[in-house]
Formats: structure tokens, sequence, C-alpha cells
């Protein structure tokens, strides 16, 4: 929401009206809040403001846990991601409510310099991996249906089952992720939707 004191910045509304989350660009500049995605029990969204860690300015992921706290939470302070788009919720319908799983893409790392498109997941409490044996269209041109996320690649249709997507820690190998080639398509398939009940 946008008003003359604080610019355009994240407000929270219920029955006891609304509220600001936070001055994220302060005084009368804007964060420009964004692309706002569910996952577990926090809501996460982008937003261009300070990162103390860094001491820049930058557009990053930010979090808010659904606990009525309203405390809002830059996403990995000391590795945000500079420009994160195409946000995706991609927790298991098994997992409990309080595990969040995101996925995101970006052109650029943590100190804000081009490294060509790329897909991370993050968990909201300071684990980012890079998926890096994922296309990129998996994120820009794709669709979510149960557990399996479905895009287009190579004039195909492909699957990433997202149970073998996982966070890494440190010393793990990066084997994330595996893409199912299940499809051959000649009219180079596009705008991929569900038909049929899902629970996604």
């Amino acid at each position: 929401a946008t008003n003359a004191s604080y610019g355009n910045e994240p407000v929270v509304a219920d029955r006891t009206g609304v509220r600001l989350l936070g001055d994220l660009y302060p005084h009368s500049n804007s964060s420009s809040p964004n692309n706002f995605t569910q996952s577990g029990n926090k809501v996460f969204f982008t937003a261009n403001a300070y990162n103390s860690y860094r001491g820049q300015w930058q557009s990053s992921i930010y979090r808010v846990k659904l606990d009525g706290s309203d405390n809002v939470t830059l996403d990995n302070t000391t590795t945000a991601i500079w420009y994160p788009s195409n946000l995706q919720n991609i927790s298991l319908s098994s997992e409990a409510d309080n595990v969040s799983r995101l996925l995101f893409t970006s052109g650029y790392d943590q100190n804000g310099n081009w490294s060509g498109n790329k897909i991370y997941v993050t968990d909201g409490d300071n684990t980012t991996t890079e998926l890096n044996n994922v296309p990129y269209t998996v994120a820009s041109q794709s669709h979510r249906l149960d557990n399996t996320i479905y895009f287009t690649q190579n004039s195909e249709i492909w699957q990433l089952p997202l149970s073998t997507v996982r966070l890494l820690q440190p010393g793990q190998s990066n084997d994330n992720g595996t893409v199912v080639d299940n499809a051959t398509w000649t009219g180079n398939p596009s705008r991929i939707a569900s038909v049929g009940a899902s629970g996604n």
C-alpha cells in the first residue's frame, strides 16, 4: 500500500485494521514489494531495501512468518541473491505446515554481479541452494501439478518431481533436482495448465 509518509511499503490487514509491516525503504521512498508467495508458515516477497550486512541497496527476497508477529526479515542477509523473480512455492503436500521451500530465479549473485540466469531454492531460514542441473525454464515457463513442476524445454514437455529437490548443507554434492523428459512435442508446447481436480 502507498501513503505520503512511507511510500509503497508492505502492510497487513485483518479484522483489527491495517498496519505497516515495515518501512523497508525509509521515509517517503518506496521499496515496491511484489511477488507475494506463501510457502509453509511464511510469506515471501521481493522488495528494494537496504542490506546492512552488505552496506548496499538491493532488490532481495523478504519473508514474514504467519505467527502474528509481523516481523519482516531479509532472507539470507549475508548471501542474499540480487534481483530475484519467478517465486514459486515448492513445499510438498506431505510436509508439515511449518516447512517452507521457495524456488526462484536470478541472473545476479550475492554481490550484485551478473552471473547468468540461475535457479535457487531457499527455506527462508538462511539456507539457499543453486539448482545447477535444472533448466532455467523450469521457473519461467512452468506449471505445478501436485508435487511435480511441468515445463517446456527444447520443444518438449519435461517434469521436475519436487521430491528430488533438496536444500544442501556445506560439503554435500550438488546433484539437486531430477529432471525427466517425459513427452516429445513437435508443436513447440506452451501455456501449460492443469486440467481436473488437484490439491495445488
